[in-house]
Order: C-alpha cells, then sequence, then structure tokens
C-alpha cells in the first residue's frame, strides 16, 4: 500500500465516525501513501486534516464531497485541490440545510413514536446524518448494536418503509454549477463512484461537456459492467481515472486503502 492514495474519505465532520486525526493515524498505520478526506458539503475540516496529513507525512489536498443535478439523474461529484470560494461556501450551506430539514423531520417522527430527544441533544458537525440519528437511537433504547450494523438500523427505522423514513429533497444545484464553482476555487472534479448510475455512458458524455476532470472509476461500491463501461468512455475521452474506498469508520466493511491510485496517478490527475 505504500504507493497507494485514497482519494475519498470521510470523517465525522459529516457521515464518518473517525476524526480527521484518527482518520490519519490509521491511514499512517496502514501504510498508505495519502488520503483526500472528502466530507459531503464541508469545508470546516480541511486545516484540520492537511494538518494531520502533514504530522502523519502523508500526501493529501482539500477535498469535498457534492450532491449534483445531472439531466436525468442526481450524482456525487468530488472536489480536490480547491480553495474557499463564496460560492462554494453557499452550496455547501444549502445542501447542509436540506440535510438538516430532513433530520428534523425524521426526529419529530421518532417523537411520534414516544422518543423523547431533539435535533440539539445528538452531537454533529457540519450536518446531522441519519447514521447519526439511529446510532443516537440505539444508545437510548439500550440496544447493544454495533457500529457496522448502524446503517442498517437506520434502513430500518428511517429508510425507506421506516416509520421514520423522510424522503431526501430534489438536489437544486446542477452537475454544471457544482462543477464550475469547484473550477472557479482552483480544483479538479471527478465523478464518484460511477457503479452506482443508470445510464453511465450518457451522463459521461454529458459531464465531459461540463469540463469534468476524471472518472472514479477505482471504487469499492460499484457494478463491475458499469464500471467497465465508465473506464472505456473515461479512456476514450482521456479523462484520468482517479479512486478511492469511500471510507466511513473502521469498524464498518470498507477500509482504508481498499480502493485508490498511485502517487504518479494522483499527482497527475491534481495537475
Amino acid at each position: 500500500m505504500y504507493n497507494l492514495v485514497d482519494m475519498q474519505t470521510h470523517s465525522w465532520y459529516s457521515d464518518g465516525t473517525d476524526s480527521p486525526e484518527e482518520l490519519m493515524r490509521h491511514a499512517s498505520h496502514r501504510g498508505l501513501a495519502g488520503v483526500v478526506i472528502t466530507d459531503h458539503s464541508v469545508m470546516d475540516h480541511w486545516d484540520e486534516s492537511l494538518f494531520y496529513a502533514k504530522r502523519f507525512q502523508l500526501i493529501s489536498t482539500t477535498g469535498i464531497e457534492l450532491y449534483a443535478r445531472a439531466s436525468t439523474q442526481e450524482v456525487h461529484l468530488l472536489g480536490y485541490g480547491m480553495k474557499h470560494t463564496p460560492e462554494l461556501a453557499r452550496i455547501c450551506k444549502e445542501q447542509c440545510d436540506q440535510h438538516n430539514r430532513r433530520a428534523r423531520q425524521i426526529i419529530e417522527r421518532y417523537k411520534k413514536r414516544g422518543f423523547d430527544f431533539c435535533f440539539e441533544d445528538i452531537p454533529h458537525k457540519g450536518y446531522l446524518a441519519r447514521f447519526q440519528i439511529a446510532q443516537f437511537v440505539a444508545k437510548r433504547i439500550d440496544t447493544p448494536v454495533p457500529v457496522v450494523d448502524m446503517h442498517s438500523r437506520s434502513d430500518k427505522y428511517g429508510g425507506v418503509g421506516g416509520f421514520a423514513a423522510v424522503p431526501a429533497e430534489p438536489i437544486p444545484h446542477s452537475t454544471k454549477e457544482v462543477i464550475d464553482a469547484i473550477h472557479e476555487g482552483g480544483g479538479r472534479v471527478s465523478l464518484a463512484h460511477p457503479g452506482e448510475y443508470g445510464n453511465v455512458e450518457d451522463l459521461i458524455v454529458e459531464l465531459d461537456e461540463q469540463d469534468i476532470d476524471g472518472i472514479e472509476c477505482r471504487s469499492k461500491k460499484k457494478d463491475l459492467d458499469i464500471v467497465r463501461k465508465a473506464c472505456n468512455m473515461a479512456w476514450g475521452l482521456g479523462l484520468p481515472i482517479t479512486g478511492g474506498s469511500d471510507y466511513h469508520g473502521s469498524r464498518f466493511r470498507i477500509q482504508l486503502g481498499d480502493a485508490g491510485v498511485s502517487r504518479d496517478d494522483f499527482f497527475h490527475f491534481l495537475h
């Protein structure tokens, strides 16, 4: 792993369980060359993440994952190497506000079932994630559910068919809007986990026309046939390949370094 840079990870600033310090220490112990924390819709972790990357002698840069609306579906876009800008701050605030509105609605549904807690009772950073609500509820009802099962618990209560289920609001930001905002901040943009999308070939053509910089073909979240199509499209269009594990914490199934790119590929993508 000494030549591997994991380009998609998440800390407790969004929906992960590790602090940036814990995440960087863990990456160092696993022998990674580098890691980028790409928390959803927040930039607050950047200084802390880069500080601990330097302390543990890891390659890194600023990172973010933003939700975006393509012509036929919603997608996730990864940004790398950008700086704070008013436009990025606006998009992040609007997306965090969406998360928090949904979280408050979910909590109201728990209250109707007799649970006694409020939004402010649950520790969180940039926004309150559904997973964090599920974890809090599990502790409140004194149910010894391992952290690794928290996403399934979230699905049981707050997912489709669950009594606390609340549909996500439509994403207001277009892919072009997000790509342009990251570019304005001096960053580069990659399509996250392409194996999760339908009509991936048409999607990549659309994003290429909007000047996307790469495709995350090295990913643990994938349908192999779709990823193969995505890789072929990326190569045909001359788009660099990025890679990341989508790590959310050491007690989940996906671990740091389960996917990534070489040092050379990482620096080639950034420059």
